[in-house]
Protein backbone atom coordinates (compact mmCIF):
# COMPACT_ATOMS: atom_id res chain seq x y z
CA UNK A 1 0.00 0.00 0.00
CA UNK A 2 1.16 3.44 -0.49
CA UNK A 3 0.42 7.06 0.39
CA UNK A 4 2.79 10.53 0.68
CA UNK A 5 3.63 9.79 4.77
CA UNK A 6 3.69 6.42 6.29
CA UNK A 7 3.58 5.95 9.67
CA UNK A 8 4.57 2.36 10.91
CA UNK A 9 4.96 -0.07 13.58
CA UNK A 10 3.08 2.23 15.84
CA UNK A 11 0.90 1.09 19.00
CA UNK A 12 -2.21 2.96 17.99
CA UNK A 13 -5.11 4.23 20.14
CA UNK A 14 -7.44 5.50 18.34
CA UNK A 15 -9.69 7.79 20.62
CA UNK A 16 -12.64 5.81 21.17
CA UNK A 17 -11.24 4.20 24.15
CA UNK A 18 -11.20 0.88 22.51
CA UNK A 19 -7.71 -1.07 23.81
CA UNK A 20 -4.56 -0.57 21.38
CA UNK A 21 -3.70 -2.56 18.51
CA UNK A 22 -0.75 -2.18 16.05
CA UNK A 23 -0.65 -0.66 12.79
CA UNK A 24 0.56 0.94 9.60
CA UNK A 25 -1.27 4.30 8.77
CA UNK A 26 -0.98 6.15 5.59
CA UNK A 27 -1.23 9.49 4.87
CA UNK A 28 -2.15 12.21 1.77
CA UNK A 29 -3.69 15.29 1.89
CA UNK A 30 -3.71 16.36 5.53
CA UNK A 31 -5.80 13.40 6.02
CA UNK A 32 -5.52 9.81 7.54
CA UNK A 33 -6.44 7.89 4.09
CA UNK A 34 -5.79 3.74 5.55
CA UNK A 35 -5.18 2.29 9.09
CA UNK A 36 -4.20 -2.01 7.92
CA UNK A 37 -2.50 -4.43 10.48
CA UNK A 38 1.38 -3.50 10.71
CA UNK A 39 2.31 -6.97 8.78
CA UNK A 40 0.85 -5.43 5.54
CA UNK A 41 3.69 -4.04 3.71
CA UNK A 42 3.58 -0.26 2.82
CA UNK A 43 5.57 2.05 1.45
CA UNK A 44 5.53 6.10 1.06
CA UNK A 45 7.60 9.31 -0.20
CA UNK A 46 7.78 9.49 3.51
CA UNK A 47 8.13 6.54 6.03
CA UNK A 48 8.18 7.18 10.04
CA UNK A 49 9.56 4.07 11.95
CA UNK A 50 6.74 4.46 15.40
CA UNK A 51 8.98 1.95 16.70
CA UNK A 52 6.00 0.69 18.52
CA UNK A 53 5.96 4.02 20.48
CA UNK A 54 1.76 5.25 20.82
CA UNK A 55 0.48 6.37 18.08
CA UNK A 56 -2.46 8.65 19.14
CA UNK A 57 -4.89 11.53 17.65
CA UNK A 58 -3.76 15.00 18.57
CA UNK A 59 -4.88 15.88 21.78
CA UNK A 60 -7.72 18.71 21.58
CA UNK A 61 -7.69 21.27 24.44
CA UNK A 62 -11.48 21.73 25.00
CA UNK A 63 -11.14 24.56 27.59
CA UNK A 64 -7.91 27.10 26.56
CA UNK A 65 -7.57 31.04 26.47
CA UNK A 66 -5.42 31.29 23.62
CA UNK A 67 -7.37 34.34 22.70
CA UNK A 68 -4.88 36.59 22.16
CA UNK A 69 -1.30 34.57 23.28
CA UNK A 70 -1.89 32.47 19.60
CA UNK A 71 -1.14 36.09 17.68
CA UNK A 72 2.31 36.22 20.38
CA UNK A 73 2.85 32.58 19.78
CA UNK A 74 1.57 31.28 16.87
CA UNK A 75 3.85 28.15 17.09
CA UNK A 76 1.89 27.64 20.21
CA UNK A 77 5.14 26.29 21.50
CA UNK A 78 3.50 25.08 25.42
CA UNK A 79 0.95 23.24 23.69
CA UNK A 80 2.08 21.91 20.52
CA UNK A 81 5.10 20.11 22.03
CA UNK A 82 2.93 18.47 24.78
CA UNK A 83 0.39 17.18 22.02
CA UNK A 84 -1.97 19.62 22.00
CA UNK A 85 -3.07 19.87 18.08
CA UNK A 86 -6.45 21.79 18.56
CA UNK A 87 -7.05 24.48 21.16
CA UNK A 88 -10.46 25.70 22.15
CA UNK A 89 -10.69 28.83 23.92
CA UNK A 90 -13.26 31.76 24.20
CA UNK A 91 -14.07 30.39 27.92
CA UNK A 92 -15.30 31.64 31.53
CA UNK A 93 -17.15 33.86 29.59
CA UNK A 94 -14.54 35.96 28.25
CA UNK A 95 -13.90 35.72 24.32
CA UNK A 96 -11.76 38.14 21.85
CA UNK A 97 -14.68 39.49 20.52
CA UNK A 98 -17.54 41.06 20.11
CA UNK A 99 -15.62 43.67 21.10
CA UNK A 100 -16.35 47.36 21.41
CA UNK A 101 -13.55 50.54 21.00
CA UNK A 102 -13.91 50.94 25.23
CA UNK A 103 -12.83 47.12 25.49
CA UNK A 104 -10.45 47.02 23.09
CA UNK A 105 -8.59 49.67 24.84
CA UNK A 106 -8.90 48.57 27.91
CA UNK A 107 -7.17 44.71 26.28
CA UNK A 108 -4.71 46.74 25.01
CA UNK A 109 -3.89 48.36 28.02
CA UNK A 110 -3.87 44.80 30.23
CA UNK A 111 -2.39 42.34 27.54
CA UNK A 112 1.19 41.55 27.45
CA UNK A 113 2.00 42.24 24.21
CA UNK A 114 -0.16 43.97 22.38
CA UNK A 115 1.25 44.75 19.58
CA UNK A 116 1.33 41.33 18.37
CA UNK A 117 -2.44 41.75 18.14
CA UNK A 118 -3.71 42.61 14.78
CA UNK A 119 -6.69 44.98 16.48
CA UNK A 120 -9.12 46.12 14.31
CA UNK A 121 -11.82 43.03 14.40
CA UNK A 122 -15.49 43.85 16.27
CA UNK A 123 -17.25 40.69 15.55
CA UNK A 124 -16.45 37.16 16.04
CA UNK A 125 -16.34 36.40 12.26
CA UNK A 126 -13.76 39.25 11.90
CA UNK A 127 -11.59 37.81 15.00
CA UNK A 128 -11.56 34.00 13.73
CA UNK A 129 -10.33 35.53 9.96
CA UNK A 130 -7.59 37.61 11.95
CA UNK A 131 -6.58 34.01 13.49
CA UNK A 132 -6.93 32.66 9.70
CA UNK A 133 -4.62 35.09 8.70
CA UNK A 134 -2.00 34.87 11.68
CA UNK A 135 -1.23 31.25 10.24
CA UNK A 136 -1.24 29.47 13.67
CA UNK A 137 0.50 25.87 13.86
CA UNK A 138 -2.09 24.28 16.05
CA UNK A 139 -6.36 24.30 15.17
CA UNK A 140 -8.48 26.89 16.53
CA UNK A 141 -11.70 26.95 17.93
CA UNK A 142 -13.77 29.36 20.22
CA UNK A 143 -16.78 29.95 22.24
CA UNK A 144 -18.55 33.15 22.05
CA UNK A 145 -18.19 34.47 25.68
CA UNK A 146 -21.65 35.71 27.79
CA UNK A 147 -19.41 38.31 29.40
CA UNK A 148 -18.00 39.74 26.64
CA UNK A 149 -21.63 40.25 24.79
CA UNK A 150 -22.82 41.57 28.16
CA UNK A 151 -20.72 44.33 28.40
CA UNK A 152 -20.46 45.36 24.66
CA UNK A 153 -24.59 45.89 25.41
CA UNK A 154 -24.58 46.90 28.75
CA UNK A 155 -21.16 47.59 29.71
CA UNK A 156 -20.23 45.77 33.47
CA UNK A 157 -23.49 47.68 35.41
CA UNK A 158 -24.51 45.00 37.99
CA UNK A 159 -28.09 44.24 37.19
CA UNK A 160 -30.57 42.46 35.16
CA UNK A 161 -30.98 43.10 31.92
CA UNK A 162 -33.64 44.68 30.17
CA UNK A 163 -35.76 43.03 27.41
CA UNK A 164 -34.33 45.35 24.94
CA UNK A 165 -30.62 44.32 26.47
CA UNK A 166 -31.27 40.56 26.33
CA UNK A 167 -32.62 41.20 22.62
CA UNK A 168 -29.70 42.70 21.80
CA UNK A 169 -27.43 40.36 23.24
CA UNK A 170 -29.89 37.46 21.73
CA UNK A 171 -28.20 38.96 18.40
CA UNK A 172 -24.55 39.20 18.89
CA UNK A 173 -24.78 35.37 20.29
CA UNK A 174 -26.60 34.82 17.15
CA UNK A 175 -23.86 36.57 14.64
CA UNK A 176 -21.02 34.38 16.77
CA UNK A 177 -22.85 31.47 15.95
CA UNK A 178 -22.85 31.92 12.56
CA UNK A 179 -19.71 32.56 12.79
CA UNK A 180 -18.64 29.70 13.65
CA UNK A 181 -18.62 29.56 17.21
CA UNK A 182 -18.95 26.53 18.48
CA UNK A 183 -20.89 27.29 22.03
CA UNK A 184 -21.46 30.22 24.17
CA UNK A 185 -19.40 30.29 27.53
CA UNK A 186 -20.46 32.04 30.87
CA UNK A 187 -17.73 33.19 33.76
CA UNK A 188 -19.80 33.52 36.94
CA UNK A 189 -17.29 34.73 39.17
CA UNK A 190 -16.09 37.67 36.91
CA UNK A 191 -17.35 40.96 36.19
CA UNK A 192 -19.85 41.71 34.33
CA UNK A 193 -21.26 37.94 34.07
CA UNK A 194 -21.46 37.46 37.68
CA UNK A 195 -24.23 40.12 37.71
CA UNK A 196 -26.49 38.04 35.40
CA UNK A 197 -29.48 35.86 36.82
CA UNK A 198 -29.94 32.71 35.76
CA UNK A 199 -33.12 33.49 33.47
CA UNK A 200 -30.57 35.35 31.63
CA UNK A 201 -28.26 32.81 30.83
CA UNK A 202 -31.10 30.51 30.23
CA UNK A 203 -32.54 32.70 27.20
CA UNK A 204 -29.01 33.03 26.11
CA UNK A 205 -27.62 29.11 26.24
CA UNK A 206 -31.02 28.43 24.36
CA UNK A 207 -29.78 30.42 21.54
CA UNK A 208 -27.09 27.82 21.25
CA UNK A 209 -28.80 25.15 22.09
CA UNK A 210 -31.25 25.51 18.82
CA UNK A 211 -27.86 25.43 16.45
CA UNK A 212 -26.54 22.15 18.39
CA UNK A 213 -24.19 24.08 20.15
CA UNK A 214 -22.64 23.83 23.86
CA UNK A 215 -23.17 25.92 27.12
CA UNK A 216 -20.18 25.70 28.77
CA UNK A 217 -19.66 27.57 32.15
CA UNK A 218 -17.42 28.82 35.13
CA UNK A 219 -19.88 28.09 37.66
CA UNK A 220 -20.74 30.81 40.09
CA UNK A 221 -19.04 28.92 43.12
CA UNK A 222 -16.35 26.75 43.04
CA UNK A 223 -16.27 26.70 46.65
CA UNK A 224 -18.71 27.36 50.13
CA UNK A 225 -21.28 27.31 47.08
CA UNK A 226 -19.88 24.61 44.96
CA UNK A 227 -23.13 22.23 44.94
CA UNK A 228 -25.74 25.29 44.13
CA UNK A 229 -23.26 26.36 41.05
CA UNK A 230 -23.37 23.25 39.37
CA UNK A 231 -27.52 22.48 40.68
CA UNK A 232 -27.83 26.04 38.29
CA UNK A 233 -25.43 24.74 35.35
CA UNK A 234 -27.56 21.80 34.85
CA UNK A 235 -30.81 23.66 35.45
CA UNK A 236 -29.92 25.71 32.70
CA UNK A 237 -29.32 21.99 30.29
CA UNK A 238 -32.66 20.67 32.37
CA UNK A 239 -34.88 23.90 31.46
CA UNK A 240 -33.70 25.26 28.36
CA UNK A 241 -33.00 21.74 27.04
CA UNK A 242 -29.10 21.37 25.71
CA UNK A 243 -25.41 20.47 26.13
CA UNK A 244 -23.75 21.80 29.66
CA UNK A 245 -20.42 21.73 30.07
CA UNK A 246 -18.99 22.38 33.94
CA UNK A 247 -15.56 23.74 33.24
CA UNK A 248 -12.40 22.86 35.57
CA UNK A 249 -14.74 21.27 37.99
CA UNK A 250 -12.81 21.45 41.64
CA UNK A 251 -13.69 22.08 44.92
CA UNK A 252 -11.42 25.30 46.63
CA UNK A 253 -10.66 25.79 49.62
CA UNK A 254 -9.96 23.26 52.89
CA UNK A 255 -13.74 23.19 54.12
CA UNK A 256 -14.64 22.17 50.66
CA UNK A 257 -12.43 19.42 49.80
CA UNK A 258 -14.80 16.40 49.49
CA UNK A 259 -17.77 18.30 47.89
CA UNK A 260 -16.62 16.98 44.65
CA UNK A 261 -18.29 13.39 45.47
CA UNK A 262 -21.67 15.14 45.71
CA UNK A 263 -21.72 17.15 42.86
CA UNK A 264 -20.39 13.88 40.55
CA UNK A 265 -22.86 11.99 41.89
CA UNK A 266 -25.28 15.70 40.75
CA UNK A 267 -24.10 15.23 37.53
CA UNK A 268 -24.81 11.53 37.15
CA UNK A 269 -28.60 11.86 38.40
CA UNK A 270 -28.65 14.64 36.14
CA UNK A 271 -27.64 12.44 33.62
CA UNK A 272 -29.58 9.58 34.41
CA UNK A 273 -32.85 11.71 33.80
CA UNK A 274 -31.72 13.09 30.77
CA UNK A 275 -29.59 16.23 31.13
CA UNK A 276 -26.84 16.21 28.63
CA UNK A 277 -24.01 17.43 31.04
CA UNK A 278 -20.21 17.01 31.02
CA UNK A 279 -17.31 18.24 32.65
CA UNK A 280 -13.67 18.98 32.14
CA UNK A 281 -10.59 19.26 34.60
CA UNK A 282 -7.13 20.27 34.74
CA UNK A 283 -4.74 18.07 36.69
CA UNK A 284 -3.42 20.09 39.42
CA UNK A 285 -4.09 21.37 42.85
CA UNK A 286 -3.98 25.14 41.72
CA UNK A 287 -6.14 27.63 40.03
CA UNK A 288 -4.89 30.86 39.01
CA UNK A 289 -6.36 33.90 38.14
CA UNK A 290 -6.95 37.66 38.26
CA UNK A 291 -6.37 39.29 41.51
CA UNK A 292 -9.54 41.33 41.13
CA UNK A 293 -11.22 38.17 41.02
CA UNK A 294 -11.26 38.20 45.05
CA UNK A 295 -12.57 41.61 45.30
CA UNK A 296 -16.59 41.20 46.44
CA UNK A 297 -18.65 41.72 43.16
CA UNK A 298 -20.12 45.32 43.97
CA UNK A 299 -16.46 46.67 43.95
CA UNK A 300 -15.91 45.51 40.87
CA UNK A 301 -19.05 46.78 39.18
CA UNK A 302 -18.37 49.83 36.46
CA UNK A 303 -15.34 48.52 35.15
CA UNK A 304 -11.90 48.97 35.88
CA UNK A 305 -11.64 52.25 36.49
CA UNK A 306 -14.69 52.91 38.60
CA UNK A 307 -13.32 49.67 40.63
CA UNK A 308 -9.89 51.51 41.49
CA UNK A 309 -11.64 54.52 42.49
CA UNK A 310 -13.57 52.73 45.30
CA UNK A 311 -9.87 51.11 46.20
CA UNK A 312 -8.71 55.18 46.83
CA UNK A 313 -12.19 56.10 48.41
CA UNK A 314 -11.54 55.52 52.21
CA UNK A 315 -15.28 54.83 52.74
CA UNK A 316 -15.51 51.94 49.87
CA UNK A 317 -12.10 50.89 50.74
CA UNK A 318 -12.93 49.96 54.37
CA UNK A 319 -15.94 48.53 53.22
CA UNK A 320 -13.74 45.83 50.85
CA UNK A 321 -11.31 45.37 53.83
CA UNK A 322 -13.71 44.49 55.97
CA UNK A 323 -15.10 41.46 53.33
CA UNK A 324 -11.29 40.66 52.48
CA UNK A 325 -10.96 39.56 56.46
CA UNK A 326 -13.96 38.14 56.34
CA UNK A 327 -13.84 36.33 52.95
CA UNK A 328 -17.52 34.82 51.63
CA UNK A 329 -18.52 32.20 48.29
CA UNK A 330 -15.91 32.16 46.25
CA UNK A 331 -12.59 33.35 48.02
CA UNK A 332 -13.55 32.06 51.47
CA UNK A 333 -10.46 29.57 50.65
CA UNK A 334 -8.26 32.04 50.88
CA UNK A 335 -8.24 32.43 54.34
CA UNK A 336 -4.79 34.01 55.20
CA UNK A 337 -3.39 34.76 51.88
CA UNK A 338 -0.24 32.43 51.78
CA UNK A 339 -2.35 29.96 49.08
CA UNK A 340 -2.11 33.07 46.87
CA UNK A 341 0.74 33.12 45.17
CA UNK A 342 1.53 36.00 42.57
CA UNK A 343 2.23 34.91 38.56
CA UNK A 344 2.17 38.28 36.88
CA UNK A 345 3.03 41.57 38.25
CA UNK A 346 4.34 43.94 35.46
CA UNK A 347 5.84 46.54 37.50
CA UNK A 348 7.25 44.10 40.07
CA UNK A 349 8.77 41.10 38.51
CA UNK A 350 10.78 40.07 41.41
CA UNK A 351 7.49 39.13 43.67
CA UNK A 352 6.17 36.76 41.41
CA UNK A 353 6.40 33.26 42.91
CA UNK A 354 6.00 34.75 46.47
CA UNK A 355 2.33 34.31 48.47
CA UNK A 356 0.78 37.46 49.16
CA UNK A 357 1.24 36.99 52.25
CA UNK A 358 4.61 36.76 52.28
CA UNK A 359 4.85 39.91 50.14
CA UNK A 360 2.77 42.13 52.63
CA UNK A 361 4.93 40.75 55.88
CA UNK A 362 7.45 42.04 53.98
CA UNK A 363 5.59 45.35 53.77
CA UNK A 364 4.34 45.31 57.47
CA UNK A 365 1.01 45.64 56.24
CA UNK A 366 -2.59 43.17 56.71
CA UNK A 367 -2.99 41.29 53.73
CA UNK A 368 -6.25 42.83 52.78
CA UNK A 369 -4.38 46.03 52.73
CA UNK A 370 -1.67 44.87 50.20
CA UNK A 371 -4.01 43.48 47.82
CA UNK A 372 -5.74 46.38 47.38
CA UNK A 373 -2.37 48.58 47.19
CA UNK A 374 -0.79 45.97 44.94
CA UNK A 375 -4.22 46.58 42.51
CA UNK A 376 -3.70 50.14 43.02
CA UNK A 377 -0.22 50.02 42.00
CA UNK A 378 -0.19 47.99 39.26
CA UNK A 379 -3.92 49.54 37.23
CA UNK A 380 -5.84 46.30 38.17
CA UNK A 381 -3.78 43.96 36.40
CA UNK A 382 -2.29 41.17 38.88
CA UNK A 383 -2.17 37.41 37.94
CA UNK A 384 -2.49 35.16 41.08
CA UNK A 385 -2.09 31.29 41.05
CA UNK A 386 -4.10 29.77 44.15
CA UNK A 387 -3.03 26.64 46.18
CA UNK A 388 -6.62 25.51 47.03
CA UNK A 389 -7.72 22.06 45.69
CA UNK A 390 -7.34 18.31 47.33
CA UNK A 391 -5.47 15.44 45.24
CA UNK A 392 -7.92 13.28 46.43
CA UNK A 393 -10.10 15.38 44.67
CA UNK A 394 -8.71 15.67 41.73
CA UNK A 395 -8.30 12.03 40.89
CA UNK A 396 -12.01 11.84 41.85
CA UNK A 397 -12.78 14.04 39.08
CA UNK A 398 -10.69 12.81 36.89
CA UNK A 399 -11.74 9.28 36.62
CA UNK A 400 -15.20 10.57 36.26
CA UNK A 401 -16.37 9.10 32.99
CA UNK A 402 -18.20 12.04 31.82
CA UNK A 403 -14.72 14.21 32.70
CA UNK A 404 -12.40 15.33 29.71
CA UNK A 405 -9.40 17.33 29.91
CA UNK A 406 -8.50 20.82 29.82
CA UNK A 407 -5.81 22.94 30.53
CA UNK A 408 -7.23 26.56 31.39
CA UNK A 409 -3.87 28.03 30.29
CA UNK A 410 -2.57 29.48 27.03
CA UNK A 411 -0.79 28.47 24.27
CA UNK A 412 2.89 30.48 25.64
CA UNK A 413 6.62 30.31 25.14
CA UNK A 414 8.72 31.48 27.23
CA UNK A 415 9.00 35.07 27.42
CA UNK A 416 9.49 37.03 30.88
CA UNK A 417 6.95 39.67 29.85
CA UNK A 418 4.51 36.82 30.71
CA UNK A 419 5.37 36.20 33.99
CA UNK A 420 5.58 33.07 35.62
CA UNK A 421 2.42 31.38 34.55
CA UNK A 422 0.79 28.35 36.21
CA UNK A 423 2.59 25.36 34.52
CA UNK A 424 -0.71 23.74 33.20
CA UNK A 425 -0.03 25.75 30.01
CA UNK A 426 3.23 23.76 29.48
CA UNK A 427 2.30 20.23 30.95
CA UNK A 428 -1.30 19.65 31.52
CA UNK A 429 -1.75 16.83 29.13
CA UNK A 430 1.75 15.23 29.77
CA UNK A 431 1.05 15.10 33.35
CA UNK A 432 -2.05 12.78 32.85
CA UNK A 433 -0.56 10.28 30.48
CA UNK A 434 3.12 10.44 33.15
CA UNK A 435 1.62 10.76 36.40
CA UNK A 436 -2.16 9.90 36.34
CA UNK A 437 -1.61 6.76 34.27
CA UNK A 438 1.78 5.19 34.15
CA UNK A 439 3.08 6.46 37.70
CA UNK A 440 -0.45 6.26 39.69
CA UNK A 441 -2.88 3.90 37.40
CA UNK A 442 -6.31 6.26 37.88
CA UNK A 443 -6.73 6.17 34.10
CA UNK A 444 -5.85 3.45 31.59
CA UNK A 445 -3.95 4.53 28.78
CA UNK A 446 -6.73 4.20 26.23
CA UNK A 447 -9.02 6.27 28.78
CA UNK A 448 -7.06 8.67 29.08
CA UNK A 449 -6.31 9.14 25.13
CA UNK A 450 -10.23 9.25 24.85
CA UNK A 451 -10.85 12.17 27.45
CA UNK A 452 -8.05 14.28 25.56
CA UNK A 453 -9.09 13.02 21.97
CA UNK A 454 -12.56 11.34 20.57
CA UNK A 455 -14.62 12.84 23.36
CA UNK A 456 -14.25 16.65 23.69
CA UNK A 457 -14.55 16.05 19.68
CA UNK A 458 -17.60 14.79 19.68
CA UNK A 459 -18.30 16.66 22.18
CA UNK A 460 -17.89 19.98 20.19
CA UNK A 461 -19.30 18.66 16.90
CA UNK A 462 -15.69 18.92 15.73
CA UNK A 463 -15.99 16.25 12.33
CA UNK A 464 -13.16 14.35 11.57
CA UNK A 465 -10.99 15.03 15.06
CA UNK A 466 -10.43 13.24 17.36
CA UNK A 467 -9.88 9.68 16.17
CA UNK A 468 -8.14 7.51 14.24
CA UNK A 469 -9.55 6.20 11.28
CA UNK A 470 -9.41 6.53 7.25
CA UNK A 471 -10.93 9.76 6.14
CA UNK A 472 -10.41 11.84 9.63
CA UNK A 473 -7.65 14.55 9.30
CA UNK A 474 -4.28 13.57 10.48
CA UNK A 475 -3.74 15.45 13.86
CA UNK A 476 -1.35 13.17 15.59
CA UNK A 477 0.88 12.91 18.56
CA UNK A 478 3.79 10.03 18.50
CA UNK A 479 4.66 9.32 22.16
CA UNK A 480 6.89 6.81 24.25
CA UNK A 481 4.36 6.06 27.21
CA UNK A 482 7.20 4.66 29.42
CA UNK A 483 8.74 8.21 29.20
CA UNK A 484 6.28 10.53 29.00
CA UNK A 485 6.48 13.23 31.65
CA UNK A 486 5.89 17.16 32.32
CA UNK A 487 8.74 19.44 32.73
CA UNK A 488 6.50 22.38 34.46
CA UNK A 489 6.61 22.91 38.07
CA UNK A 490 5.12 25.62 39.88
CA UNK A 491 8.55 26.99 40.53
CA UNK A 492 9.84 26.99 37.13
CA UNK A 493 6.58 26.31 34.90
CA UNK A 494 7.95 27.07 31.10
CA UNK A 495 9.82 24.06 30.73
CA UNK A 496 8.70 21.42 27.95
CA UNK A 497 7.97 18.06 28.65
CA UNK A 498 10.15 14.68 27.54
CA UNK A 499 8.56 11.87 25.67
CA UNK A 500 7.06 13.38 22.72
CA UNK A 501 8.36 12.06 19.74
CA UNK A 502 6.40 13.78 16.84
CA UNK A 503 3.47 16.08 16.36
CA UNK A 504 1.38 16.27 13.46
CA UNK A 505 -1.09 18.72 12.28
CA UNK A 506 -3.42 18.48 9.39
CA UNK A 507 -1.15 15.71 7.57
CA UNK A 508 2.59 18.05 8.52
CA UNK A 509 4.90 17.31 11.33
CA UNK A 510 4.42 20.41 13.30
CA UNK A 511 7.00 19.16 16.05
CA UNK A 512 9.66 16.47 15.85
CA UNK A 513 11.77 15.22 19.15
CA UNK A 514 10.73 18.32 21.48
CA UNK A 515 11.30 20.83 19.09
CA UNK A 516 8.83 22.63 16.53
CA UNK A 517 9.56 22.46 13.09
CA UNK A 518 8.23 25.88 12.29
CA UNK A 519 5.42 24.39 10.28
CA UNK A 520 2.02 26.57 10.69
CA UNK A 521 -0.20 24.27 9.19
CA UNK A 522 -3.45 24.92 11.88
CA UNK A 523 -7.16 25.35 10.99
CA UNK A 524 -9.24 27.65 11.97
CA UNK A 525 -12.29 25.51 12.89
CA UNK A 526 -15.93 26.60 12.85
CA UNK A 527 -18.95 24.71 13.71
CA UNK A 528 -21.97 25.01 11.40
Amino acid sequence: MQAETIIRNARVIDGTGNPWYRANLGIGNGRILWVVPAAIAVEGRLVIDAADAVLAPGFIDIHAHSDLSLFSFPLAESKLLQGVTTEVSGNCGWSAAPLSPEMEAEMRAEHPAPDDVPWGFRTLAEYLEAVEAHRPAINFACHVGHGAVRQVVMGTVGRPASPSELEAMSRLVEEALDAGAVGLSSGLIYSPGCYAPPEELEQLAAVAFRRGRLYASHIRGEGETLEQAVAEAIAVGHRVGGPVQIAHHKASGRPNWGKVRRTLAMVDEARARGVDVTLDQYPYVASSTDLTAYLPAWAREGGKQVMLGRLRDPESRARIRQELRQPRGEAIEVADWSPVVLSFVRGKREWEGRSIRDIAEELGREPAEAVMDLLLEEDGVVGVVHFGMNEADVRSVMSHPAVMVGSDGSALAPDPAWGRPHPRSYGTFVRVLGRYVREEKVLTLEEAVRKMTGFPASRLGLAGRGRIAAGCWADLVLFDPATCAEGATFTDPCRYPQGIRLVMVNGRIAARDGQPTGERAGKVLRAG
